[in-house]
């Protein structure tokens, strides 16, 4: 319940109507227990980590048939890979997987939902941002860099943290005046993600700008 994400989860899905399923930490354990409980409920909307879609996809050929109801699936967490992405699209074609992403510092930053023109892009994009939330690509000096141009993604937006709980240094370096400001005194995170805006809009993220990589959606 900690976890930035459970807001959401718990949330969003009650202001909108729908019950929520609480799977329990053995039924996890077992992909075929988790399908079965997902059938038994009749989920229909779902968010999980990459490693998870890939393990259901590849346990069950037959995903869609066996989940009829899910008909809105979210992935988070870490980088997806086009191949698993695009063969959701073609295994189960009555569904939506949409990609997120997010940060703790910044929760959900931008959604993507799959667009047929980005099936040959070497990352799947991480999309658009969401209401009251912007997204910058810049360089070093915090400028803008051009389409297509790799740099650092940086948020600003309501969702933005207060900071790092007594490490005012590192809030600091991460957390910095928006040179863009839609308000007065409005902050900047600079999120260490490297990426680039595509022609349409949409947002790559490409990798990043240190050693940092996440196993199983937890940052190391």
């Amino acid at each position: 319940l900690s976890f930035v994400d459970s807001i959401w989860e718990l949330l969003g899905y009650l202001l909108q109507g729908y019950p929520t399923v609480i799977l329990t930490g053995e039924v996890m354990q077992d992909p075929h227990k988790i399908v079965g409980e997902l059938a038994a409920h009749h989920v229909s909307r779902l968010w999980l980590i990459p490693p998870l879609l890939k393990l259901l996809m590849d346990t069950f050929p037959d995903l869609g048939r066996r989940l009829p109801d899910l008909k809105m699936w979210v992935t988070t967490g870490e980088e997806i890979q086009p191949d698993l992405f695009w063969r959701f699209q073609t295994n189960l074609p009555d569904a939506v997987l949409y990609n997120l992403y997010g940060t703790s510092e910044v929760w959900d930053a931008t959604i993507y939902r799959p667009t047929k023109a980005h099936r040959l892009r070497p990352h799947v994009p991480i999309g658009k941002p969401i209401a009251n939330t912007q997204a910058y690509v810049l360089d070093e000096r915090l400028n803008p860099v051009p389409i297509q141009v790799t740099g650092e993604l940086c948020i600003a937006g309501d969702g933005l943290a207060d900071g790092y709980l007594h490490a005012p240094e590192l809030t600091s370096s991460k957390f910095v005046p928006n040179p863009f400001p839609d308000a007065p005194g409005s902050r900047l995170y600079c999120t260490g993600d490297l990426a680039c805006y595509l022609p349409d809009g949409q947002i790559e993220f490409v990798g990043r700008s240190d050693d940092q990589l996440k196993i199983r959606g937890v940052r190391i």
